[in-house]
């Protein structure tokens, strides 16, 4: 009968122990802080394997990607390349070149040809701005004319606040608005850039700030979320009437991302270090 040898023996009792601690709050030493000559079972868990890596998933119900590198093509494969009016291309984040748009406030804007369905129930929207911008960063709908969702930002060089909304169209009371989620957040001194995040899981709307929860609540009724509203989306502009001509972004936005999904914290997180 042949014997176990004892290191086989050692390493497979490691290998229990480690499946053992791999629950839902397990915090182990991530992997790429291993040192390699060191590296040993009883330092690396198999958490580091199941552990989803947020570079990977945010691929995943990616709608739209506007990196502004250059133009305001779609980068996530589906096609969706905006049509610049007016905005010019200036440094991002980077400090590159062409990295980034700025809109003056009055007449700039960006179209794109998609939208959510009607029965969405799950979406992000992420957005990151240079500080001092304000105005509408993402809108669908016609003012007054056909119900409308608007997500807006006001900051300055000591906070940032961040709102969501949808209106209805009624006649004689020109709109009733249904939801609203607005938060703000003190801003750090080095800041110069903010990352926004709007998720909504139906029936929770959340907004982020530079990675922090700022503001959730329960939506209420979400049939026309993003129903066949008029008009075409737009960033950087409200439309009233047949142009977009209201609530001009005054700034410069960095990139924007839409997913059919809403993001984690993690997922959140990385966008906003990276």
């Amino acid at each position: 009968m042949k014997t176990i040898k004892p290191t086989l023996l050692a390493a497979a009792m490691l290998l229990a122990a480690a499946l053992s601690s791999c629950r839902k709050d397990a915090n182990p030493t991530p992997a790429a802080l291993l040192q390699r000559n060191n590296l040993s079972l009883d330092s690396l868990s198999l958490c580091h394997f199941n552990k989803k890596d947020p570079k990977r998933t945010l691929s995943e119900g990616l709608l739209a990607y506007y990196p502004f590198s250059g133009n305001a093509n779609d980068w996530s494969g589906n096609g969706y390349n905006g049509v610049v009016t007016g905005a010019t291309l200036t440094k991002g984040k980077s400090g590159g070149n062409n990295s980034a748009y700025s809109f003056n406030g009055t007449s700039d804007y960006i179209t794109f040809p998609f939208s959510y369905g009607s029965d969405t129930t799950q979406f992000s929207i992420y957005a990151r701005i240079k500080r001092g911008a304000n105005g509408t960063i993402f809108s669908k709908g016609e003012r007054r004319r056909t119900d409308q969702v608007v997500m807006s930002v006001s900051s300055d060089s000591a906070s940032v606040n961040l709102n969501i909304y949808w209106q209805r169209a009624v006649p004689s009371v020109a709109h009733i608005t249904v939801a609203w989620v607005s938060g703000t957040q003190m801003l750090k001194q080095h800041d110069r850039w903010e990352d926004l995040v709007v998720t909504l899981n139906y029936p929770e709307l959340k907004a982020y700030i530079n990675g922090k929860l700022v503001i959730s609540g329960p939506m209420g009724d979400y049939s026309f979320l993003f129903g066949d509203f008029n008009g075409k989306p737009l960033i950087g502009a409200t439309q009233e009437g047949y142009i977009p001509s209201r609530d001009m972004l005054t700034g410069v936005i960095d990139e924007m991302r839409f997913y059919t999904r809403p993001l984690t914290q993690e997922e959140i997180d990385y966008l906003y270090k990276h």
